[in-house]
């Protein structure tokens, strides 16, 4: 089944992407969360209506991601854990949205939950690679520095 989107669908196509989906992913979550709607004639004279507003839209939202890529591309974050144990394993984990306070104090940047992808679970205290999803295929790669502090209580 056609739809065009709505609004941005991770892993679809962003708002005014015409795409091909089962009926059932369309009838009961695409269209009920309104994220799309079916292509009929009316919809497409919509769209074609908004094309221009959409095209200007997309462009201002490559342009910065792009400026944020050129900031956080190839950068350093640290993290600091206060207690490790054996073999430098964290107690916990570090998180995105642990990550993305780090992002936020020291770039000054904010990033979606969704957009991190870590690779999997940090729970060890050294470098760890990261990918940030900004917009379409622009892509930021960053390194998070998770270190001890060994934090002494009185």
């Amino acid at each position: 089944m056609k739809v065009i989107l709505t609004q941005t669908v991770k892993g679809h196509g962003v708002e005014g992407d015409v795409i091909e989906v089962s009926r059932g992913y369309a009838d009961c979550y695409l269209v009920p969360q309104h994220f799309a709607v079916p292509v009929t004639p009316d919809s497409i004279r919509q769209l074609e209506a908004r094309r221009d507003a959409l095209m200007k839209l997309d462009n201002e939202k490559a342009e910065e991601a792009e400026s944020i890529r050129r900031v956080l591309d190839g950068k350093t974050v640290t993290i600091l854990v206060p207690t490790v144990g054996d073999n430098n394993r964290l107690f916990g984990s570090v998180t995105c949205p642990v990550i993305i306070d780090a992002i936020k104090a020291t770039y000054g940047i904010e990033i979606d939950r969704h957009d991190i992808d870590t690779g999997g679970i940090i729970k060890s205290v050294g470098k760890h690679s990261i990918k940030i999803d900004l917009y379409r295929d622009i892509r930021a790669f960053m390194t998070v520095d998770v270190v001890s502090c060994q934090c002494q209580y009185n």
